[in-house]
């Protein structure tokens, strides 16, 4: 049987304006991750995906693109990945703004609609993407991703989560290194290790790899589950 051959990207974003994607709810505060999930990528590359040459089904979309790797993108500064911060300096990277919702029949807020939102501050991200190197229609997508704008996250009809490409190259990866803080190395190899870097130790934020949908009961907090085969790939 023929060994599967694999390409490799590094991914620049450049973000057009504050990111906020919910990691979770206290009273009317909705904290933000620092980083941008795997599985949020995914989607956004799903959603280009299905623009792709003109248009594609979703679902088609969706069962294309399960067979790519993908790390989390980080905030990128001085030309490195911020895998973790120290909380004192979280200000520096996330602000939040107390918001009310608005009803647009009275233009009068809405009793009991206060709500706290925390975004990353508008940032440069860096993530790595794994791709069979044999899929043409792939190949094409990730090579010309260059200059696209997409958007991610919560409140986008606010202008939140707008997102460029800055760059993208195919980078080489040979062997993966003892380092296991070095997030190219699951993509070598995810059979080896399935998660990606905990957030700060802590094991509660260990993220699968690739790829986690929502079970056929939609919604926050409910069952997650791994796509089919992502463990033996």
């Amino acid at each position: 049987m023929t060994e599967i051959e694999y390409k490799y990207f590094e991914i620049r974003l450049k973000a057009l304006s504050p990111i906020s994607i919910t990691r979770r709810t206290f009273n009317i505060l909705s904290e933000t991750y620092w980083f941008i999930p795997a599985w949020t990528m995914w989607n956004a590359f799903v959603k280009l995906f299905a623009l792709f040459e003109g248009n594609r089904d979703y679902k088609d979309a969706k069962s294309k693109l399960k067979s790519i790797r993908l790390t989390n993108f980080y905030i990128i500064e001085n030309n490195e990945a911020l895998f973790s911060f120290d909380e004192t300096n979280r200000k520096k990277y996330i602000s939040s703004d107390l918001k009310n919702a608005i009803n647009p029949l009275s233009n009068t807020s809405l009793e009991g609609a206060l709500y706290e939102r925390e975004y990353i501050h508008a940032k440069n991200f860096i993530g790595w993407v794994k791709i069979n190197s044999s899929d043409s229609d792939l190949n094409t997508f990730f090579s010309e991703l260059k200059g696209k704008l997409f958007f991610i996250g919560a409140d986008k009809n606010t202008g939140f989560g707008k997102v460029k490409v800055e760059k993208i190259s195919e980078i080489q990866v040979e062997k993966p290194s003892s380092d296991k803080t070095k997030p190219k190395n699951f993509l070598f190899k995810p059979k080896n290790n399935n998660y990606l870097l905990p957030v700060e130790s802590d094991e509660k934020e260990f993220f699968p790899l690739t790829l986690r949908e929502w079970d056929k009961e939609k919604g926050s907090g409910m069952k997650i589950v791994l796509i089919e085969g992502s463990q033996n790939d």
